[in-house]
């Protein structure tokens, strides 16, 4: 028997669905099996509609790759491509033909890699396994080399397409993701366009979204004073989570930028503030970190006497209540991804009253004690 203990070889062991979202990211999900009941349990189908089917060490039966219905027998062919390399060449033959065979009654296209693995022209391995050439962790926007030996490899950067693909998936679901997630698949994805922009993989005329390279960016954000502000006046002045923020703000020039959103983030923690995050205040690394691509400080709008910048904006986009009171949610939303590009595409009338609302808000923050910088890469 393969040593599979604690590995992930099916859907049954896959508690986060990783590879369903994979699929999901990549649009090669059917909706058919989008759609299906998820199985709740491996005690409910006989060993029969399995492919593989063993025990362990102590005699526990083990059920992988379930084979009752067209959904379960897409799924397991998509997990054993994915995972059976830690399968002996033999055994996956032999799973590979049962999940083959059960494709074809269903009607379930057959990948080509899962015929040449049930005939025994080739065997999988861990490095093959994505069908995209060598797994390394730069051509990756999440990659994990565990203990065991596993690699955990998602959302591919392979080429310019897959960079495009992978922005899109963050502007839409970073929400969803842990603040350090956020950040480090954002550098990922904004040094393998770099990367590829030298190859000539991609056009120079690509551009990053804000939010991806904001995400990724090395230079101290302007939200700094409004996050601790945001945080700030939600606690009692005199209680020791408010001291624990002033104090922090007060050494703001002794960290890092990672350092500082590392901080951050556990006071969150500590004050229930994760929970806030996205909707009353700027994530960590929002509040930490931005980027150098233009400059925000320039006018983009400017009408009866009042400008407004590019940093106002995106201030009034890290507060989505003052604009959900005058605009739908789906609004909201999009102007929170790319606020300065939904700004600009604005009709007049709109425009005018996200203008003021952005003056408004800059002149709130403004009234707000705080000033200063936190160092970028190193101390004051």
């Amino acid at each position: 028997m393969p040593n599979i203990a604690g590995r992930i070889l099916d859907l049954l062991d896959d508690s986060d669905g990783d590879l369903v979202k994979q699929a999901a990211y990549e649009g090669v999900l059917p909706d058919w099996v989008r759609t299906a009941h998820a199985p709740t349990s491996a005690h409910v189908i006989p060993d029969s509609l399995y492919a593989y089917v063993d025990s362990d060490v102590e005699g526990r039966p083990i059920r992988k790759y379930a084979l009752d219905s067209r959904a379960a027998t897409w799924l397991s062919g998509a997990y054993f491509l994915k995972h059976a390399h830690v399968l002996p060449a033999r055994v996956q033959q032999t799973v590979a033909h049962k999940i083959k065979l059960a494709s074809l009654a269903y009607q379930v296209d057959v990948p080509n890699l899962l015929v040449k693995v049930a005939s025994g022209e080739t065997v999988l391995e861990p490095e093959r396994v994505s069908g995209l050439g060598p797994v390394t962790p730069e051509k990756f926007a999440f990659y994990r080399q565990h203990e065991d030996g596993r690699v955990e490899a998602r959302f591919p950067i392979f080429n310019g397409e897959h960079v495009k693909l992978a922005c899109d998936y963050f502007v839409d679901n970073h929400r969803f993701m842990e603040p350090s997630l956020r950040r480090e698949m954002a550098q990922k994805i904004v040094e393998r366009a770099g990367t590829l922009v030298k190859e000539a993989s991609i056009k120079d005329s690509f551009e990053i979204p804000d939010l991806v390279a904001r995400y990724a960016g090395e230079a101290v954000s302007e939200m700094l004073p409004f996050g601790f502000k945001a945080r700030m006046e939600r606690l009692e002045p005199n209680s020791e989570k408010y001291a624990a923020f002033d104090l922090l703000w007060e050494n703001r020039g002794s960290f890092t930028l990672t350092k500082m959103a590392q901080a951050l983030e556990n006071l969150d923690r500590n004050c229930g503030f994760d929970r806030l995050w996205d909707s009353k205040i700027p994530d960590p690394w929002v509040t930490v970190a931005t980027f150098e691509k233009t400059s925000m400080d320039e006018s983009i709008y400017a009408d009866n006497g009042m400008s407004v910048t590019g940093t106002m904006v995106r201030k009034l986009a890290m507060n989505p209540d003052a604009l959900s009171t005058q605009y739908e949610k789906d609004f909201v939303d999009q102007f929170c991804r790319d606020p300065v590009n939904s700004f600009l595409a604005l009709p007049s009338p709109d425009k005018q009253k996200i203008a003021e609302l952005a003056v408004r808000g800059a002149q709130n923050t403004e009234a707000h004690t705080y000033g200063g910088t936190l160092s970028a890469g190193k101390a004051l």
